[in-house]
């Protein structure tokens, strides 16, 4: 294992400062200051090089219907409106189908509404959920009643 100094930092800290800024380090150098600056390292060489495992982003949000796509040559993002949670379930479905890779739900499914769709996709991709804390719910029952 190196010594922190042979990655040109001082101490661990400065060190993962300077892999975040695109700092004077290797693999060899990163590992041996620990995990969290590998990651930096990791996070930069990717960054740099354009590489990214998730190129298809869907993201369904409760409102108005609509779709939208947008994004570069190397990361696409679809955007669909739905009137109901229950279609959710379709919409996803689709994006699955289309090679989607990660779903992302506005905080207006609910957790029910979440499981619904994951159980529908059969688990094929990862679902998260934008969430509000406890103090959101008055309003948030305001804005998504029917």
């Amino acid at each position: 294992m190196l010594p922190i100094s042979d990655c040109g930092s001082s101490s661990r800290d400065s060190c993962r400062q300077d892999a975040w800024r695109g700092g004077p380090l290797n693999r060899k150098q990163a590992v041996a200051i620990g995990a969290s600056c590998s990651k930096a390292l990791i996070q930069r060489t990717q960054t740099e090089n354009k590489l990214m495992a998730l190129t298809k982003f869907g993201f369904i949000v409760t409102g108005d219907r609509f779709v939208q796509h947008q994004g570069t040559d190397k990361f696409q993002m679809k955007v669909v409106g739905v009137a109901t949670a229950s279609e959710g379930i379709e919409v996803a479905q689709e994006m699955v189908r289309e090679g989607v890779q990660l779903i992302e739900l506005c905080g207006g499914f609910s957790p029910v509404w979440a499981g619904k769709i994951i159980e529908a996709i059969d688990y094929a991709v990862p679902v998260g959920v934008v969430a509000y804390g406890p103090e959101s719910i008055d309003s948030m029952h305001r804005l998504f009643s029917y």
